[in-house]
């Protein structure tokens, strides 16, 4: 007690009166605090760690809420600056006075890299369904259930009602179905997508009119003098092409107003082989046939496609028309719906030529070639060889040339193009000839007669993979055999 007392006497002399007993210990341990927050050099002193660690943050330091404690002392976790700090000092001790300078507060850097925010995930958009002949009592209901009408049509050549629903969210498909079927809907599917079966560009360079193969000659042609009325569900074409202009056509645009509009070049050459002006340089198999383009199709990314809502609405617009035949170069999955607007339309007499698809040899069977309500047409090459990439099944009814055929492009010239949708007009034409000198005829009687004639390029019988087998146009009307040759020059 001597030695405190002496040290307090000889340090704190204010206006030469001496301080002893309690009050210079009090005076002693409030200069030591001072001194130690002013950095004198040289004094340390064992005083408790946990009370420094406590105020070690102090003014600007971490603890001000941000963790969540109420600011100050009492602040919550601030990256384990005070437990690092605390471990550090119980071995050292606590120097509150240094060597030299100000005091810095020892601050441990996390090296724990917070995971960077993974970008929120896209919703995927609630499937949409096609429903048929939906009853007005249904529509209230289903609207309470979280149902979304998106369009509402009646068909003009059937009546039958089509709507375009957004199903609820995480609603399944099977359970929408259901429900919109147990309060009256005749049918219900996914509002599928179709696309055009076709390949761009061509291995050889060699001459692609091909049409001869399946009996199409200029005297067939002349003889014929055929004029029926042929029905085309297509992408957009181009009705100035060379080939098209001046020619019987009617287009009918059904494409969502919303979409951007198709690609021209599928449906120009497809209409050009139908019906191409004679004095062009791509002829069709009927110049003097009208035809009737329903384009549902429009542009996603590289490609066209149509919806099946769009395609039933263009059917419709197509059969209101009246044709003698319909004809469809597209294929994808199965639909109900589409499935049960063919059977009206086969119902009425007019018969439907769809491509096999471009699926190749072990795909599933592609729609709408695949209904008994259509007729099927696949691709053979110049050689009578089948199209490598065609779909193969029973549904498969006839074979046509449809490999590096030459035909108009969806500018001004020719392109060459393989695919089954470039077989379809073969058997579309024949079909419409027969029908136009016979309008009585059935479907199966006229599918008959072309099978009769056709040419057997596999097993005896219809097979898999030619179906009857190649379409031959020749018998269709009299005449001598005269190749059309069709330039390939531009």
């Amino acid at each position: 007690m001597i030695k405190p007392l002496i040290l307090c006497s000889s340090l704190l002399r204010i206006k030469g009166v001496f301080l002893s007993g309690i009050a210079c210990r009090w005076r002693l341990a409030a200069l030591v605090l001072a001194l130690g927050l002013f950095g004198l050099p040289g004094i340390s002193t064992p005083v408790d760690v946990k009370t420094v660690l406590a105020d070690d943050d102090g003014p600007g330091g971490d603890d001000d809420g941000d963790d969540g404690g109420g600011g100050g002392f009492g602040g919550g976790d601030d990256d384990d600056d005070d437990r690092s700090n605390a471990r550090t000092s119980r071995t050292q001790g606590s120097k509150l006075f240094s060597s030299g300078g100000s005091r810095k507060k020892a601050v441990k850097k996390s090296t724990t890299k917070k995971p960077a925010k993974k970008p929120a995930a896209k919703k995927k958009p609630r499937p949409v369904i096609v429903v048929l002949d939906l009853p007005d009592s249904a529509i209230a209901r289903l609207r309470r259930q979280g149902f979304a009408i998106l369009s509402d049509n009646r068909l003009a050549s059937t009546g039958i009602r089509v709507q375009r629903m957004r199903i609820p969210a995480s609603m399944s498909l099977a359970r929408a179905n259901a429900i919109v079927k147990r309060l009256g809907a005749s049918t219900s599917d996914v509002n599928s997508f179709y696309t055009t079966q076709t390949l761009q560009g061509c291995e050889r360079a060699s001459d692609c009119d091909y049409r001869h193969l399946a009996g199409w000659s200029l005297d067939v042609t002349g003889a014929c003098m055929a004029s029926p009325r042929i029905g085309l569900v297509e992408t957009h074409l181009e009705p100035k092409h060379p080939a098209l202009l001046g020619q019987k056509i009617e287009i009918i645009d059904v494409k969502p107003a919303e979409r951007p509009r198709s690609g021209s070049s599928h449906g120009t050459g497809i209409a050009a082989l139908l019906v191409g002006a004679r004095e062009s340089k791509a002829p069709g198999l009927l110049p003097d046939a009208e035809l009737i383009v329903a384009t549902p199709f429009y542009r996603a990314g590289n490609a066209d496609r149509a919806e099946a809502a769009d395609i039933i609405r263009a059917i419709d617009a197509v059969v209101a028309r009246q044709p003698d035949v319909l004809s469809l170069s597209l294929a994808g999955p199965p639909n109900a719906a589409l499935a049960r607007v063919l059977e009206t339309v086969r119902a009425r007499g007019i018969p439907v030529v769809a491509a096999a698809g471009n699926g190749g040899a072990k795909s599933k069977p592609l729609y709408p070639a695949a209904y008994d309500t259509t007729i099927a047409v696949t691709a053979v090459t110049a050689k009578l060889n089948i199209f490598r990439r065609a779909s193969r099944g029973d549904h498969v009814d006839f074979a046509a040339p449809g490999v590096e055929i030459a035909v108009a492009d969806g500018k001004n010239g020719l392109a060459k193009r393989s695919g089954t949708s470039f077989a379809v007009p073969f058997v579309t034409a024949s079909l419409a000839v027969l029908r136009a000198q016979q309008p009585a005829r059935t479907i199966d009687d006229m599918v008959g007669e072309l099978a009769a004639s056709a040419k057997d390029l596999g097993e005896p019988g219809k097979d898999s993979t030619f179906g009857w087998g190649l379409a031959d146009a020749s018998r269709l009307c009299a005449g001598p055999a005269e190749l059309l040759l069709l330039p390939v020059s531009r």
